[in-house]
């Protein structure tokens, strides 16, 4: 656009310069002023084109015409360094709809928590699909995916990702997290993920019974969100 504008630019000098030097030297012809208002129409109708095809708001007045569009569907320009960090506002809006939603609307019965006859579906599994289920129904089903990598060279995974990458889910079961063992993993996969794919458009969401909510859960709460992602307790039903 800046190229543009530059030639038009000189154009217009260049037309200045032809009718100041072309005899009579020292006027210039009304036609020479007729060409360069109709010149700079033009690059202001290009521009405005231009504006509406990005997505964003486009004016364009001229010669007594004037046309205004506002773009209700504005494409969001996500720049590298925001990008980097997942600090997009369009996401950052979502993430706070997806937990409401994590909250309020999606429901985990006291079944999940129950042991199985065979290894699998373990608890985290059977949360995992009745997330997935339900986030599916609300965005999508090519919005939301199950054990995305992340990338690296280890070839880790998160539960739930939505928006091919944008944003990103880890499940645990609250008693697997009374384990020093299980909390530092847990710990090392939020920073992991974080760095390496969703910025701080990370959740962990936590499913276990009301009673498992203690003080030991509550401190690693605490040390998720000082971390920058949202750590959401669902206590089942």
């Amino acid at each position: 656009m800046k190229v543009l504008k530059g030639i038009f630019i000189i154009s217009i000098i260049v037309l200045l310069a032809i009718g100041f030097f072309a005899p009579p030297r020292g006027s210039i012809d009304a036609s020479i002023i007729t060409a360069i208002g109709l010149i700079w129409g033009f690059y202001k109708l290009w521009e405005f084109y231009i504006k509406v095809e990005n997505g964003e708001d486009g004016e364009f007045n001229y010669n007594g015409i004037f046309i205004k569009i506002f773009n209700r569907k504005k494409k969001h320009k996500v720049n590298s360094k925001d990008n980097e960090k997942g600090n997009v506002d369009d996401t950052s809006k979502e993430i706070s709809n997806l937990i409401c939603i994590l909250q309020n609307k999606i429901t985990l019965p006291s079944s999940v928590l129950r042991e199985s006859q065979y290894t699998r579906p373990t608890k985290e599994e059977k949360v995992q699909k009745i997330l997935f289920e339900e986030l599916k129904k609300i965005y999508g089903q090519s919005n939301v995916n199950t054990e995305f990598s992340v990338g690296g060279h280890w070839g880790m995974k998160s539960d739930v990702d939505l928006f091919h990458g944008k944003i990103g889910i880890e499940l645990k079961v609250a008693e697997q997290l009374k384990s020093a063992s299980n909390v530092e993993r847990l710990i090392g996969q939020v920073v992991y993920y974080m760095k390496k794919q969703y910025g701080n458009n990370f959740i962990v969401l936590v499913a276990g019974k009301s009673k498992e909510y203690d003080a030991s859960m509550q401190e690693l709460e605490e040390i998720i969100n000082s971390l920058g992602a949202k750590c959401i307790y669902k206590e089942v039903i």
